[in-house]
């Protein structure tokens, strides 16, 4: 059970550094001032599009999620889901960088892919924790994972942050070689 909570938890760490790195970090400043940076597009556009993006990935994982969790529960595929969500969402954040500047709507798709992607996961993620722990120590597990949330999310973004602002240091070009490293 040890290894299976640590696994649990680990899942935790990763899922929190994505979130404040590359959906709170990362896309809605790189989508302002690299692929929006288009004539034309203002940064009210931007934050609108990047709001579209977030909303289809919600609606989709809304309405997939019922149908999902069922099919999951009756044939014990929670982890399946896991690992292909996770995938999806790996695939499609790794492939931020293939989005030139100015594409922000294929920026946009790659995001729009990599949201459902974390969103299912979270999902099969948060749904695995009544098969790792007892009931009795959900509180516990629970907050290892939170924990590890924070450590990963903080260091992930301190190293990405450092990255963006003195490029050279790390061995990269520019602030946009950094950008897409952090991706």
């Amino acid at each position: 059970k040890r290894r299976a909570i640590w696994a649990w938890a680990l899942i935790d760490w990763a899922n929190s550094a994505v979130a404040i790195v590359v959906m709170t970090a990362c896309v809605p400043i790189f989508g302002k001032k690299y692929w929006s940076a288009v004539p034309g597009v203002t940064a009210e556009q931007s934050t609108a599009y990047l709001g579209i993006a977030n909303s289809v990935a919600s609606l989709v994982i809304a309405l997939l999620a019922p149908l999902l969790g069922s099919i999951a529960d009756q044939g014990n595929g929670k982890r399946k889901f896991l690992l292909t969500f996770t995938l999806l969402g790996c695939a499609a954040t790794a492939a931020l960088p293939l989005a030139a500047q100015g594409q922000f709507f294929l920026a946009a798709a790659l995001y729009t892919a990599a949201a459902i992607g974390f969103s299912g996961n979270n999902m099969f993620s948060d749904a695995l924790l009544t098969d790792v722990a007892e009931p009795r120590n959900y509180d516990r597990v629970s907050a290892l994972g939170y924990a590890l949330g924070y450590i990963g999310s903080g260091g992930l973004f301190v190293f990405c942050a450092l990255a963006v602002k003195s490029p050279a240091k790390f061995g990269l070009a520019d602030s946009v070689a950094a950008m897409n490293l952090a991706f």
